[in-house]
């Protein structure tokens, strides 16, 4: 048997069978989608999910685009021409349900007797007189038109289930049509009132667009990152074998990973592909160790594999899939994909090891230029046991500090660097028009219709009118507002004109007046639900959060079942929710962790120990965010989970030698001064070599690929200082019976109190 399986995983026998399955996996690329809508980001299975699916069934789609067009020559009569193709060139594109713009708008004329509804261009044949009468009209001011009239809103509403790069590609389609129009101005440029403008493109839609462009654009810096692995792994191990073992690595779990996803149907996005990124890294650590196992030798299983090796690295890949399968209980499906895919990609990295690096190293040719320095003993800094108690309590202080100050600032745009022109002209319509529109929602829950109700109504809108004031910047598309101008139109003769009808049947009569086309964003068919359109000035979920809990706090108040709804409030939940579930992917890997350890040192004593060592950078890099005031995103958030996992692997391998040692009779300090002898290289190198994958992250367009990867570098570092300096010390001065040792440390701090 033995010799059989060395014949079968000779040097070249390895080197093909990876041909094979790389070739067999290389196919399934083509076929690998990027996700262009993004509700993987969103919630699912929770109470928020479950009010966004109802709001999606009772009222068109919240996903779209906004056009603002600028300039000052707009209500020229060339200029309203130019809006009105605008507007219906962008009606008629592909994905599109319907456009909202001052030309195709309704609006009330009239009073008394001869109020009617009219179509909004037909109110004036002069195009100066309707911009007069939009910025006059409380419907449509800084909504459709801002109060200069130097800037118009266009609404596009998509369909359902449209993606987001057909209707972000066709409206940039049709605006570079029309920019040269808008950027020339409207008349002969002798007037200053000619000066032209620009067409901006912004909105939900628009920047799920651009986030899969640049998720496409973040897989494109894999081939970087090999490149960077092997170069790092062969000045390292001064081994140009290693550094095409690491690369190779790399490359083969990258493309079984694809493979899978297409095989399951799971389509790239931001947090999936940040995954596939680290798989590149963790792949050149694999092959470091290996190399260490390889040179140092000893028994081998079929003649190639280390027996030295099994335990460190089974070890190693079981706190990995912990680190990674912990995020699975996240209701965030794109997290669950990270920590899908990861399992399964740590997996393929430990397939690639043992199928092709440890044989080839096995077979490789003897020489003298890529043995291992053994220097450990030459720069072992050992601390001294007081010196480690009171250097860990520090540590613990620190990280407690400054977790406490942390905040959750999360939100779509976040994602794009401050440059991205998706981002600028993101900017630029907010400074016109606001953020993003989030629906507010009152659902009835017992089959009335309510939206016809004056009471709810009037509440809805009072409460709106005091957010307004508290909350610079925030407007609201109400159709209240309809409402209440039909009112005062029909009383206008009267002594008191009617604010807003008293009873619902007057109410109802009012919307027999307007087309279903204007009454469906804002009331359900059955009229048993009523929204009020937020265009709001968040850009983050730390202020979504503030008003979420104001709105919480006003519907139960007033005993209505009101909610903050739609993709970007979820969005914006998202934000919170993988913060809060990573915490708590954290503490339960923590507690897995431990286990495994207990198992693999059977000592509770030393799992302690390692848990210690490695519980500290991750909660030390978390503290470094708090007590710079460096706000969590999605990057920073997930590291917590993962960061443990990670960090973990050269603690296994550290104790597994360790332990080894003491079974052989040394003394403690002795086995830990022999096992830096052996693992001080391949740690180093290791954590350098991860560092320098991470950091290439650096380069891809999206923002929490900068903070997961700079704040898993700090925690990759950190680690290496606890797995070559405080491990060592705790193990050199504790690792004997534990009662007489935790009377030691009672004398010992019973000593500085006195």
């Amino acid at each position: 048997m033995k010799e059989w399986m060395m014949r079968a995983f000779g040097r070249k026998s390895a080197i093909a069978f990876f041909t094979l399955v790389f070739t067999v996996s290389v196919p399934f690329l083509k076929h690998l989608t990027t996700d262009d809508d993004y509700t993987a980001l969103l919630p699912r299975g929770d109470v928020s999910a479950r009010y966004y699916e109802r709001y999606l069934e009772e009222f068109p789609s919240d996903a779209g685009n906004i056009v603002v067009a600028t300039g000052n020559a707009l209500c020229t009569e060339e200029g309203w021409k130019r809006l009105t193709l605008l507007s219906d060139d962008l009606e008629r594109l592909s994905g599109v349900d319907r456009v909202i713009s001052l030309t195709n708008a309704n609006y009330i004329a009239g009073r008394g007797n001869t109020v009617e509804v009219k179509n909004f261009p037909d109110v004036s044949a002069d195009a100066q007189k309707r911009c007069e009468l939009a910025v006059a009209y409380v419907p449509y001011k800084n909504l459709l038109i801002n109060a200069e009239a130097t800037a118009v809103a266009i609404y596009i509403v998509a369909e359902k289930k449209t993606d987001a790069l057909t209707v972000s590609d066709g409206v940039k389609a049709v605006l570079e049509k029309h920019r040269s129009a808008f950027r020339r101005g409207f008349c002969d440029g002798v007037s200053s009132d000619c000066n032209g403008g620009d067409l901006l493109q912004s909105g939900e839609l628009n920047v799920s667009a651009e986030l899969s462009r640049a998720t496409d654009r973040a897989s494109m810096i894999l081939p970087i990152v090999v490149f960077i692995m092997m170069a790092v792994v062969w000045i390292q191990t001064r081994s140009v074998l290693v550094g095409i073992l690491a690369g190779a690595t790399g490359i083969s779990t990258t493309a079984l990973t694809f493979a899978l996803m297409v095989i399951v149907g799971i389509p790239q996005n931001p947090v999936n592909v940040l995954m596939v990124n680290l798989l590149i890294p963790l792949g050149a650590a694999f092959t470091i160790h290996a190399f260490g196992y390889a040179k140092r030798g000893g028994n081998m299983f079929f003649g190639w594999l280390p027996a030295s090796a099994l335990r460190p690295f089974a070890f190693a890949v079981i706190t990995t899939m912990i680190g990674f399968g912990t995020t699975g209980i996240s209701g965030i499906p794109a997290v669950r994909q990270f920590g899908f895919l990861g399992t399964f990609g740590i997996l393929a990295c430990l397939f690639v090891t043992i199928t092709l690096t440890f044989p080839v190293l096995a077979f490789r040719k003897k020489d003298d230029e890529d043995k291992i320095p053994n220097d450990g003993n030459r720069h072992l800094f050992m601390l001294t046991g007081r010196q480690t108690i009171v250097l860990i309590a520090i540590l613990t202080a620190v990280s407690a500090l400054g977790i406490g100050k942390l905040k959750v600032n999360y939100g779509p745009i976040d994602y794009l660097k401050e440059n991205n022109p998706v981002h600028l002209q993101f900017d630029r319509v907010k400074e016109i028009f606001g953020t993003y529109v989030i629906p507010l929602t009152v659902f009835d829950n017992i089959h009335q219709e309510i939206a016809v109700e004056p009471k709810v109504q009037n509440t809805v809108h009072a409460f709106v009118e005091k957010q307004k004031i508290l909350i610079p910047g925030l407007r609201a598309s109400n159709f209240y507002d309809q409402l209440r101008q039909l009112s005062l139109a029909f009383s206008a003769d009267e002594d008191m004109p009617e604010e807003f009808p008293k009873k619902k049947e007057g109410v109802s009569q009012f919307l027999l007046l307007f087309e279903d086309d204007d009454i469906e964003p804002y009331i359900s068919h059955d009229r048993t639900s009523l929204t009020v359109l937020l265009q709001t000035p968040f850009r983050n979920s730390d202020d979504f959060s503030k008003f979420d809990r104001a709105v919480k706090s006003f519907a139960q108040e007033n005993r209505i079942d009101a909610v903050l709804t739609g993709r970007v409030a979820q969005f914006f939940r998202a934000g919170i929710q993988i913060a809060k579930e990573n915490m708590r992917s954290l503490a339960t890997g923590i507690m897995l962790v431990f286990v495994t350890f207990v198992v693999l040192t059977r000592s509770i004593k030393l799992a302690a120990f390692a848990i210690v060592v490695n519980a500290l950078p991750v909660l030390g890099s978390l503290a470094l965010l708090g007590i710079f005031e460096i706000d969590l995103d999605i990057g920073s958030s997930i590291v917590s989970a993962i960061a443990l996992g990670l960090v973990v692997d050269d603690t296994g391998h550290f104790l597994a030698q360790y332990t080894h040692h003491r079974k052989s009779g040394f003394l403690p300090e002795q086995a830990v001064k022999k096992t830096i002898q052996e693992l001080a290289f391949p740690i180093v190198t290791s954590t350098v070599a991860v560092v320098a994958g991470f950091l290439a992250m650096n380069m891809a367009d999206l923002i929490p690929y900068h903070t997961f990867s700079r704040l898993l570098s700090v925690t990759m570092l950190y680690a290496l200082f606890g797995d070559l300096i405080l491990l060592p010390a705790l193990l050199a001065h504790f690792d004997r019976p534990w009662l007489p040792e935790l009377a030691k440390i009672f004398r010992f701090l019973r000593r500085e109190t006195l």
